[in-house]
Formats: structure tokens, C-alpha cells, sequence
């Protein structure tokens, strides 16, 4: 047996469908990344300084990043080493400190805002499945398009997508997807007519349909709105 000194060592995890116990969730500092659409890197022409993408960048430009970090380090020693009251993370000293740098020194939000958020969701497998969602039907063009449970059950079946409580061997059945889908959802909203799942917000509805002749019969539809984007910090004055 190796023991090994963890105050040198980090654990990442990198995962679309990352799920946890609420204790580790407690442990952890749950980074979101938020692509933008059409977005691309800066590169660097030969010939001046740095050249290449984003990694030959980082490589280049190790001393200069680095001693950016220390310099932010060295002005939150001068003025003291204040930090905020913020308690939404189980590590006080890390979490209070960086909040107060992210704040006073970069002037962005506060550090933990939407963190707790994130530590539900990820030990919510009704919610990872949800988010798990939300990015399929962005990739398929169908955000802001009402669903019904089965027309959800649907997708999971054309991409790969497991619901939560149903076995792999019953995965493909058409009318027990569509059941456990509803379940899902039943879990997931119980009264409300919306909720938010990472920066997604989902909303409910109901409609009677039915063939014509026939009677109609209320009907539950989903819909996945893709997150709001807005104005910035430092543009708006808030966040």
C-alpha cells in the first residue's frame, strides 16, 4: 500500500452526466461550462511572441501566467487577507477567500452563486437525465418545442439515452419508456408548472387532444427553453 500526501494532489472529473452522493457534492467545486455558440479561440500568428492555439499559449506563456496568479495573490495580502461571510460550501477558508478575490479584484458575481443549484443536481439522477436532455435536444434543433412524455421517450430511444428506473432489457419498450417518462417528470415538477435544471428552465403545460370524433383527454407537454442570455457584470451593474 502507497500512501500518498493529498494536500499536493486535486481530483478533476470531466462528465455531461456527472452524479454523486450529497456528501462528496459537499467536497466539491462544480464548474460549469457554458459553450457559445459559433464562438472561436484566439489564435496566434507566426512570428510574434506566442504562437499556435489556447494549449501552445499556455505552454509559452508559463512564467507570465503564473506570476499573474501570484500577483493577485500578493494584492489580497495587501490589503489584508479579507474574505466574505459567504457559508454555501463546507470548505469555509477556500470558498471565502476566493469569493471575496472573484469579487473585489476580478469584480465578477459571487463565487457560490448557482453552486448549490449544481450540488442538487448532480445528486439528483432525475435531474442529470433532465440536463442530459436538454443538451440532446439543443443539438437536435428541438429547444422551445412542447413535448409529450412519449415523444421524449422517443429521443431517449434514437439517442442512446437510459431513464432512470427502467432496465436495459425494457429500454426499448415503446409504452413502458413513455410510462416512466411521465414519472420522471412527475417526480421532477409534483406541483409546479416550471423548474430550473442547471440553465435550462423547463416548463409544463396541458392541452386536450385527440383524433377528431373522439373525445380529447388532457395531455402533459414539456418544453425545453434554452438559457437566457444577457448583459454582463460589468455591463448591467448586477448579476
Amino acid at each position: 500500500m502507497l500512501q500518498v500526501d493529498p494536500s499536493k494532489f486535486m481530483v478533476m472529473i470531466s462528465s455531461n452526466g456527472y452524479q454523486t452522493t450529497p456528501d462528496l457534492s459537499n467536497r466539491s467545486s462544480i464548474i460549469r461550462i457554458n459553450k457559445r455558440s459559433g464562438y472561436a479561440f484566439q489564435t496566434w500568428a507566426p512570428g510574434g511572441i506566442y504562437k499556435g492555439g489556447m494549449r501552445e499559449f499556455i505552454q509559452d506563456a508559463q512564467p507570465l501566467i503564473l506570476s499573474s496568479v501570484f500577483s493577485i495573490v500578493r494584492e489580497w495580502h495587501r490589503q489584508g487577507k479579507p474574505r466574505t461571510q459567504d457559508t454555501r460550501h463546507d470548505f469555509r477558508d477556500w470558498c471565502q477567500i476566493l469569493d471575496w478575490i472573484v469579487q473585489n479584484i476580478f469584480h465578477e458575481a459571487p463565487l457560490m452563486d448557482g453552486h448549490q443549484a449544481a450540488q442538487a443536481r448532480v445528486t439528483n439522477p432525475d435531474h442529470t437525465f433532465l440536463r442530459l436532455i436538454a443538451l440532446t435536444l439543443t443539438k437536435v434543433g428541438k429547444l422551445s418545442q412542447p413535448l409529450r412524455a412519449g415523444e421524449l421517450a422517443e429521443l431517449c430511444e434514437e439517442q442512446n439515452l437510459y431513464i432512470p428506473g427502467v432496465s436495459k432489457e425494457k429500454a426499448h419498450d415503446e409504452k413502458n419508456g413513455a410510462t416512466l417518462m411521465g414519472k420522471v417528470m412527475k417526480r421532477v415538477f409534483g406541483e409546479k408548472d416550471s423548474v430550473i435544471v442547471d440553465i435550462f428552465t423547463i416548463t409544463k403545460t396541458e392541452k386536450k387532444v385527440g383524433e377528431p370524433g373522439f373525445m380529447s383527454y388532457p395531455t402533459s407537454f414539456y418544453t425545453f427553453h434554452p438559457p437566457v442570455t444577457g448583459p454582463s457584470r460589468s455591463e448591467s451593474g448586477s448579476q
